[in-house]
């Protein structure tokens, strides 16, 4: 891409409208939910829509999307072991539970202490 055409996009792309960045998300947010429906087992997805959901402040159901990805993994654990992969979205869970103990303060996570 050469200078001149770069100039003329990135405004474009840094300051995107407001109705614009909240079709994008729910662009993404629809078809992530399409996925989990096919694949509702999958700990990674869950981890995904939870962090989501955080930048839209949307922490009970959050909460829920990492508490389940934690109980998927809980079983995982103890059928296959931990594999890289499930390590770190187990983290990301942990860590959106933390986040979301900061804000909903009645509402502790229950995997917080793991």
């Amino acid at each position: 891409m050469n200078l001149k055409r770069l100039l003329q996009v990135l405004p474009g792309a840094l300051f995107r409208s407001s109705l614009q960045k909240e079709r994008d998300f729910f662009g993404r947010y629809r078809l992530l939910n399409e996925t989990i429906a096919t694949q509702p087992e999958n700990a990674t997805l869950h981890v995904l829509r939870g962090e989501m959901l955080l930048q839209r402040r949307d922490y009970q159901r959050a909460r829920a999307d990492f508490d389940a990805a934690l109980r998927m993994g809980e079983s995982l654990d103890v059928r296959a072991g931990w594999l890289i992969e499930e390590q770190v979205m187990r983290d990301r869970a942990l860590f959106g539970l933390e986040v979301v103990a900061r804000h909903l303060p009645a509402a502790t996570a229950t995997h917080a202490e793991a």
